[in-house]
């Protein structure tokens, strides 16, 4: 006979769940650093939920737990799940090029997606496309969720949103590179995803996916947060609704740091810095005005655990400071 024939839920054995933790952490050669990066929370909070800490919030101990597979994954969350749907679009579209095609970003690639949480105007697919229109911020010429106006690229309304894919082959582009085949989608409910390559893979890199930029990360994610911020602004005209945004790097592994962008930059890698683990998946919860009044502290936080990826470099809030003022001087809207 069954122990639990009624499928009754047992008592967690909290400490058998950290144990079991710790020792799939040290099975997979991950440090405490490596494994609160990959979680998205803090060392302090790895450092608290192995000594049993029961005090840490729930969310942050199932991300320690599901780095080492102790979650049974599930998409109960909405933003997970409109996450999944994404990532399994771009599989969709993607698995119909050639297996050489850069729009597979076979090397790697980096992924925002972001929420506004809160009571936010429900907005008709067509108006949604116009408020991501205004919501983009013009650093660099290529910026996060583009709207581009040619037929042949422009994005497509559904009764849920709006979706974009600059890779398509039939489309005419300059580009044809991982780094110009953005997939991004937006939901009338508020919830954003862009998946693209990097640019350190470009066709005219000796070996693709061998180093990893120290600025471009900066540029990218300050990019992001500045879209996310002025999307909530202009969604949620009353209050300051909370922005959960989320960041995922995939094919770290065996990549070095390095200064490719701005090769004069070289002073600020000293020795290899490699990363030895495949991804990261980076997480803030933070709201316009803070993205606004303090840019370096949001994209300071949210990174710091991306660079500890590369043998543990130290990335200095001095050089986020420096790269969005860059940033800034040449800011202009779409």
């Amino acid at each position: 006979m069954p122990e639990n024939p009624r499928g009754v839920v047992q008592p967690l054995d909290w400490p058998a769940l950290v144990a079991e933790t710790i020792r799939r952490r040290k099975d997979e050669g991950l440090t405490q650093a490596q494994h609160a990066g990959l979680a998205g929370v803090g060392r302090t909070t790895v450092v608290a939920f192995d000594q049993g800490d029961t005090s840490i919030t729930l969310s942050r101990a199932l991300a320690i737990l599901g780095v080492v597979g102790l979650v049974a994954e599930n998409n109960a969350n909405p933003q997970d799940a409109f996450v999944s749907v994404c990532r399994q679009r771009w599989n969709d579209l993607v698995g119909k090029l050639p297996d050489d095609a850069p729009a597979r970003q076979v090397h790697g690639h980096y992924s925002f997606d972001y929420e506004v949480v809160g009571p936010i105007t429900r907005l008709s697919p067509k108006r949604l496309l116009v408020v991501l229109d205004k919501s983009v911020v013009r650093y660099t010429g290529w910026p996060p969720f583009w709207v581009p106006t040619r037929e042949d690229l422009a994005p497509v309304c559904d009764e849920s949103g709006v979706e974009c894919w600059l890779g398509n082959p039939e489309a005419e582009r300059v580009f044809d590179d991982a780094a110009h085949s953005d997939y991004w989608r937006a939901s009338t409910d508020g919830r954003l995803y862009l998946q693209r390559g990097y640019q350190e893979d470009g066709s005219d890199v000796l070996q693709p996916g061998t180093f990893f930029d120290i600025t471009l990360p900066i540029w990218r994610a300050w990019e992001g947060l500045s879209h996310a911020a002025r999307f909530a602004t202009l969604t949620a005209p009353v209050g300051d609704p909370e922005i959960r945004f989320r960041v995922r790097y995939t094919g770290l592994g065996g990549r070095d740091l390095a200064s490719w962008a701005k090769p004069a930059d070289r002073s600020l890698i000293v020795g290899i810095h490699r990363s030895r683990l495949p991804e990261a998946h980076l997480a803030i919860a933070t709201s316009a005005p803070r993205i606004d009044e303090d840019p370096v502290g949001v994209v300071h936080e949210l990174l710091k655990p991306l660079y500890e990826r590369f043998d543990g470099y130290v990335l200095e809030r001095d050089l986020v400071e420096r790269e969005i003022l860059d940033m800034k001087s040449r800011r202009r809207s779409g």
